[in-house]
């Protein structure tokens, strides 16, 4: 009932500006430091401009379990992690899930997006690609942005103790599985989609988004370094 939902609305409203979403699993980085790419790593850049459920913070954790960070409302973070297929998942009951199949030497762009639920917040993800209004705004998005750093290994360890995170894998693959080809195209990232930093040869061209998940990478993303 549209009373209902207005309602719901303007609780949640309510709630994100009731407190400020912190995490222990994070620290400060440099603000208005633009990503930049690095030889022989892909980076990846998950943006969450917007400060709408400013209490709550959304963790991204990979298909095999691995911490990859938490989304703070208007914030960004960095991970580097060797190229190849990836599948991100964000929310709880609610997952989103982002297809990856990244290059070395480029730099990728995702926001994190919380939107309206049914009961709470819930969290899409939406891939930055080139030629889009929000790619060519990213540089002046970033500038004004607070950067966190995720702590891997205390992050890790939160995700291992979760007893949900099994439960929330199964639904991200059982959520991507139901997707059409075009939903999986609007929910992926391709080679090509980043942004070069070195000069190398274009990548080449991926094959449609595959229905199952691909295998799990080899090593656990690494922290960007700070020069």
């Amino acid at each position: 009932m549209p009373g209902i939902r207005a309602i719901l609305v303007l609780s949640l409203a309510i709630a994100s500006l009731s407190g400020c979403a912190t995490s222990s699993v994070m620290v400060e980085g440099r603000h208005g430091e633009l990503p930049i790419g690095a030889p022989g790593v892909a980076t990846l850049v998950f943006i969450r401009p917007s400060s709408f459920a400013f209490a709550r913070e959304f963790r991204v954790i990979d298909h095999a379990g691995h911490f990859v960070g938490d989304a703070l409302p208007g914030s960004y973070f960095v991970v580097r992690t060797p190229p190849g297929e990836y599948v991100f998942i964000v929310g709880g009951e609610d997952v989103d899930v982002l297809y990856a199949n990244v290059a070395p030497g480029l730099v990728y762009y995702v926001e994190v997006t919380p939107v309206a639920g049914s009961l709470s917040a819930k969290t899409i993800f939406r891939p930055v690609k080139p030629g889009a209004q929000a790619w060519n705004d990213l540089a002046k998005v970033l500038s004004r942005r607070r950067q966190w750093i995720p702590d891997f290994a205390r992050g890790q360890a939160v995700v291992d103790r979760d007893p949900g995170t099994r439960a929330r894998i199964e639904r991200a693959k059982h959520l991507w599985a139901s997707l059409s080809p075009d939903e999986r195209m609007l929910q992926s990232l391709a080679p090509e989609q980043g942004a070069a930093f070195f000069p190398q040869p274009p990548p080449p061209l991926p094959a449609t988004p595959p229905a199952t998940y691909p295998a799990p990478p080899n090593s656990v993303p690494s922290e960007p370094s700070h020069p």
